[in-house]
Order: structure tokens, then C-alpha cells, then sequence
């Protein structure tokens, strides 16, 4: 039924209470929640010029007239009304008038089908976003034996990243059943009965008893969403060798739309940790994206965040912590670690959609040059990565307004994917390699071009395609040591497997006889 913003109204009948009740609004309520059948209340009642009393009850379980359970059932939480009731709603089949107020109301969530695990919201969340099976939570919580409420809690903390399913202060499925029905900020106590705590130890590393009950407040902080934020992570076919993974967890989502690119100066924290223990930490420092000052770890992080965005990234490579002039601690255990970063605030950040295009040429040749510092240094997804990006600040030529532009532009493109296919051969993508060199070979032959993109022919099998490349290099520059020796190793492939197919066919000959 509709609640009445106003005193003295009074419900009957079709008013949404049954014939024989009615309630007349003295106070309005502080709080729209009503309660419902199995809900725990407490209310303040008066009868005539007796004394005023207070009753703890659950509301559909004849603790109280199911008379009085029905209007109950009408009242938010801090209401006051006059409630009477006629004689068919009252055990003592005597008409009655109360004055009563509705106090609180433990709405209580039945997790199990038993009643065995519990929960009452104490504070509603914010959005609808809630947590997934498996997934990773942020919370805040307290634990108390059942029972031993006044007593200090047996474990508790102020936040932890924990992972739905596995046993952390409660048990693992008993944790993702209360945490996957509540939103971020969200309040809760949940009530879980012996039989579904801990059974066969004692949890969270002995603080937690086994064979009791247990009461735990709990605050959900976030639902922490997930990502592979290795470079090239989308196009790695399999290959975590050359391409590793690079585990992404948001704390605090950022804000804006604004990205992070190369040259981009960012502020920001930074924690290096491993099992919770902290091996060092920088606060309000700056880097420049590209600039060789970040290892490859925080530069695929900080390409995926916004402003004020704070997330871990879990390193299972020490590869990726190299390189980083923040890091300063000896890393000489082995990982996995855990990078803490927090987005304070970065500058400077340009795509090619807000760059004038005079720019363009000269931020790709930049970024080129860059590039050619990170591969020399052995660090080659991070070369591929700023010879990509530079490559599409240029990319397509045909967009270019002027001649002159695109020349300019024709020339950067083919240099950027020249190198591109050499970063490609380094970590043994082949396919993508021989894309590349083709592109570099559009707008007019290169050895060096020609030279890649036969090497990658050799490598997928593709000999005639490679000893074509190799003759037409040799055109080129009839002297170069390195297309001629290469030319010597396709053509020696290229024999050897005319032998194997011409063996394969006398076999295949003398079965048929």
C-alpha cells in the first residue's frame, strides 16, 4: 500500500489492509523500508493508559497478533501510528486500540535454504553491479564467535583483496554466496551457524576456531574487475613466452575518459610488494611514458589507466619489473610480485585525433627514435608498441592534405613498419613480420625490407617466397654478405626438399604397382 506523507490518515479495506485493520499515521517514517515475513523488528507499543512497552519479534511468526503482524508489514522504519484491530484479528477476540512504533527492522537475507548463513543489510550499496563467482573483492570486515559478541573480534581488517571461492575469513563458498548478493559500499552482518563455518581446521591461519559459530561484519569496498594488461596481450596466439601475461586489478576505478599515451607525464604511487610484505614505496613521483623510465610492467598499466585510478598488477615475469628508474630495491626473490599503482595525475597526453597535422610526421619520427632506444636495449614489445602507435599517427597517407605531408608521411610509415617487422622476427611472429615488411615494401624496395620479410618466409615454410625476396635484394646491393648467405640456406632448403618430395613420390609410385 501506499505510504501517506501526511498525519491522521487512515487505511481500511481496500486501502491495501484487510477488513478489520486500520492505521492512522501519527509520524511519518525516517526510512521507506517496510518489513516483511521472517524480518526481526522492534517496536513500541501502548495500550490505552498502560505503561509503553518495547517488543523484539519476527514478523510472520506469531510472536505477535497477526493482525498487528499486518499492519506492521504497512509501516516504515521510525513510523508511528494508531493501529486497531477488530475482534477476528486479535487471539483474545477483544477489539483493540495500540499506539505503535516501528523502531527497527533486521531485514534477514536467508542465504542457505536452512537458515544456516544469514545476513542483514545495515547499510544499502551504491549502483548494481555486483560481485561474480570467482571474482576478486575488496573488504572490510570483523569476526566474533556467536555468542562472544562483547569480546574483541577473532580476526578483522581494514581491507583485503580476497578471491570469491577460496577460504579466506570465512569459508570459500560461504564468503561467495553473502559477498555475490551485496553491492559495493554496501553493510552487512551475516550470522553463519556451526555447521557451515569451518569444520575441518581452523581458517584464516588459525585465528578462526573450527565447530563454532560465527557472526561477521562486513563491508563490501569494491568489486575489483579484472584485465590481461600484457602488450600485444589480444594477439599473443597462445605464445606466453614472448608475450606474457600481465594481470590487471582495479581498486578504485579512475575518472574521465582522458588515456594515457607515449611522452605523457604521469604522478603517481607506486608499491612494490611480495605475500603482503612491502619492498619499497615511492610516493608522488613522475615519469614520462616512452622515455625508457618505466619498466615494461607499469608502462602497460599506465596505458590502461585514467586519473586517480589505483590498481595492483600481479608480475610473474622479473623481465617486466627491468628497466624502471622508480624501482630501486634488489629483486632477487622470485615472483610472483605485486605492483601497487595509484594515477595521480599525467599531462601532456595526445592522440592523432587532437594533434594538428603538421605535428603528426615529427611525433612519429620522435616516437621512432624512442622505439629504436627500447629495442637496442632488448626490450622489444616496448619498441613494437611505440613504433605501432607512431606508425598510426601516419597511417592512412591517402588522409593528407598536401603533397609535400604525404610524402613525408609515405617515407615515416615505411621506416616504422620496416621496424615493426624487425621487432615481429625478434619474437617469432612470423605471419605478422611478413605483413609488416610487405608494408614497408609499398612505396619502393628496400634490402633491408625484402631481407626481413624472407626470413620470416624461411621460417613458415615458405621457401620459393623467400628466395624471390632474397634474388631481388641481391639486385639491390649485389655485395651484401648477409642476402647472399641467406640466399645459400633457402636454396639449400629448397634442394632438400625436392629430394623429399621426389623420394615421396617413388614410394607413393611403387605402392600403386
Amino acid at each position: 500500500c501506499l505510504h501517506a506523507a501526511m498525519d491522521n490518515l487512515t487505511w481500511s479495506g481496500g486501502g491495501g489492509l484487510p477488513p478489520g485493520i486500520e492505521k492512522t499515521v501519527v509520524t511519518p517514517g525516517t526510512d521507506p523500508r517496510r518489513p516483511r515475513d521472517g524480518d526481526t523488528v522492534t517496536l513500541k507499543c501502548k495500550q490505552g493508559a498502560g505503561p509503553q512497552t518495547t517488543t523484539e519479534c519476527v514478523i510472520g511468526k506469531g510472536q505477535i497478533s497477526r493482525g498487528l503482524d499486518i499492519a506492521v508489514t504497512t509501516m516504515e522504519i521510525g513510523e508511528a501510528a494508531v493501529v486497531r484491530l477488530s475482534a477476528e484479528w486479535v487471539p483474545i477476540g477483544t477489539p483493540e486500540e495500540l499506539e505503535v512504533t516501528l523502531v527497527s527492522c533486521e531485514a534477514i537475507d536467508r542465504v542457505t535454504a536452512d537458515g544456516g548463513v544469514t545476513r542483514v543489510v545495515e547499510k544499502q550499496g551504491e549502483g548494481f553491479v555486483l560481485p561474480q563467482p570467482g571474482g576478486l573483492v575488496l573488504v572490510s570486515y570483523q569476526v566474533w564467535e556467536l555468542g562472544k559478541e562483547e569480546d574483541s573480534p577473532v580476526a578483522e581488517a581494514d581491507s583485503e583483496l580476497i578471491r570469491l571461492g577460496e577460504d579466506c575469513f570465512l569459508p570459500g563458498g560461504v564468503a561467495e554466496m553473502i559477498l555475490t548478493r551485496m553491492r559495493p559500499r554496501e553493510i552487512c552482518v551475516a550470522r553463519v551457524q556451526p555447521g557451515h563455518g569451518f569444520t575441518a581446521a581452523p581458517g584464516l591461519s588459525g585465528r578462526i576456531p573450527a565447530h563454532v559459530g560465527l557472526k561477521c561484519r562486513i563491508t563490501l569496498i569494491q568489486a575489483c574487475s579484472e584485465q590481461d594488461v600484457g602488450l600485444f596481450a589480444g594477439e599473443r596466439e597462445g605464445d606466453f613466452v614472448n608475450f606474457p601475461k600481465l594481470w590487471m586489478t582495479t581498486l578504485e576505478a579512475g575518472e574521465g575518459y582522458e588515456e594515457i599515451f607515449p611522452l605523457t607525464h604521469v604522478r603517481l604511487d607506486l608499491t612494490l610488494r611480495q605475500n603482503g610484505q612491502v619492498l619499497q614505496a615511492v610516493e608522488d613521483a613522475t615519469v614520462e611514458v616512452g622515455q625508457m623510465q618505466a619498466c615494461e610492467a607499469l608502462e602497460a598499466a599506465l596505458l590502461k589507466l585514467h586519473k586517480r585510478e589505483r590498481v595492483l598488477v600481479d608480475v610473474g615475469d622479473l623481465a617486466l619489473l627491468q628497466g624502471c628508474s622508480l624501482i630501486t630495491a634488489a629483486v632477487v626473490i622470485p615472483p610472483p610480485l605485486v605492483l601497487e599503482v595509484r594515477v595521480r595525475d599525467f599531462w601532456g597526453s595526445q592522440s592523432r585525433f587532437g594533434m594538428p597535422e603538421e605535428d603528426r610526421v615529427p611525433r612519429a619520427l620522435e616516437l621512432k627514435g624512442l622505439g629504436s632506444k627500447y629495442f637496442t636495449a632488448g626490450r622489444t614489445r616496448q619498441a613494437a608498441y611505440l613504433y605501432r602507435h607512431a606508425a598510426a599517427l601516419v597511417d592512412p597517407v591517402y588522409s593528407w592534405q598536401t603533397s609535400e605531408c604525404r610524402e613525408a608521411a609515405a617515407e615515416a610509415r615505411a621506416v616504422l613498419f620496416l621496424n615493426l617487422a624487425a621487432c615481429w622476427l625478434r619474437l617469432r611472429r612470423w605471419g605478422v613480420a611478413i605483413q609488416a615488411a610487405t608494408i614497408a615494401l609499398q612505396g619502393k624496395a628496400q634490402v633491408k625490407a625484402l631481407f626481413r620479410r624472407a626470413s620470416a618466409y624461411l621460417e613458415t615454410g615458405e621457401v620459393s617466397a623467400a628466395i624471390d625476396d632474397l634474388k631481388a635484394a641481391l639486385e639491390l646491393d649485389p655485395t651484401n654478405a648477409d642476402v647472399r648467405k641467406l640466399l645459400q640456406t633457402a636454396v639449400g632448403r629448397k634442394k632438400r626438399q625436392g629430394s623429399s618430395e621426389r623420394r615421396l613420390l617413388a614410394a607413393m609410385g611403387g605402392a600403386l604397382g
